[in-house]
């Protein structure tokens, strides 16, 4: 058994995987918020329950549109960073096996 080769079942499941987050890539959501100011502006023991905080937080940090993914893609925030991999697809359950 040579230790540097990869059995083939494993090499099909990362290059499914590779071509799932290649078009998920391809298909990215540009949010306006930056989620860095969202983090900072959230308290640490955030309950989400005062009604008075929620509306502090929408007012600075209001909503887009809502959005429903169906296909692979990643979701970025104003400052380019990824904050989402969605990856419906890139990985399968290989039923049976080889013994």
């Amino acid at each position: 058994m040579d230790l540097g080769l990869l059995d083939i079942d494993t090499c099909i499941a990362l290059e499914q995987l590779a071509n799932v987050m290649a078009t998920a890539y391809s298909n990215a959501v540009r949010l306006k918020i930056d989620m860095v100011r969202y983090n900072d502006a959230l308290d640490k023991d955030e309950s989400g329950r005062s009604e008075t905080r929620e509306e502090n937080l929408f007012n600075r940090f209001p909503p887009e549109e809502e959005r429903f993914l169906t296909t692979p893609s990643v979701v970025i925030d104003s400052g380019s960073r990824i904050i989402v991999w969605y990856l419906p697809g890139a990985v399968r359950i290989h039923a049976g096996g080889s013994d």
